[in-house]
């Protein structure tokens, strides 16, 4: 859904456009501005500060922040993540962060960039490993080769 909003940043006011994105992790919102600017902003699983996209934690996403959190009732728990990188000289390297929780009978993995926007999440039925759900690639592309290399590490480590 997306909505009109004025956003209050560094003594100026902005009018915005506001774009909601569905995320089942995190608040998320693909803001454009007057100028021309836009990105996706994003609050972090482990603070719940809100992260500008590819900037980090930015004045900006502080202002988004309050410009979304004043006008939703959602909130999302913070949690704290595990930090995984492999760094072999064979292959190219992986950093990813994951949030292990049990549901039933299941173990799944809730699996973050580097960045900490949420990318998928993983679970092993028997001997093979299911995407359950993963983030809409909104503006976004990760490396989409994180399907299949981090269930191979997941097994490997032991994680």
């Amino acid at each position: 859904m997306n909505h009109a909003a004025y956003l209050k940043f560094e003594d100026t006011t902005s009018k915005v456009i506001v774009e909601e994105i569905y995320n089942p992790i995190h608040q998320m919102v693909h803001v454009t501005f007057e100028d021309g600017y836009e990105n996706i902003f994003f609050t972090d699983i482990e603070t719940g500060e809100w992260i500008e996209q590819d900037l980090g934690f930015t004045s900006l996403a502080r202002a988004v922040g309050i410009l979304i959190q004043d006008n939703s009732m959602e909130k999302f728990p913070v949690q704290k993540l595990m930090w995984f990188h492999e760094n072999s000289a064979a292959a190219k390297p992986l950093h990813f962060g994951y949030l292990k929780y049990r549901s039933g009978s299941n173990t799944f993995y809730a699996i973050f960039s580097a960045n900490k926007r949420y990318m998928f999440t993983l679970f092993k039925n028997k001997h093979l490993w299911k995407v359950l759900s993963h983030t809409n690639l909104h503006s976004w592309s990760f490396d989409l080769d994180y399907f299949q290399e981090v269930p191979f590490l997941l097994d490997m480590y032991k994680l």
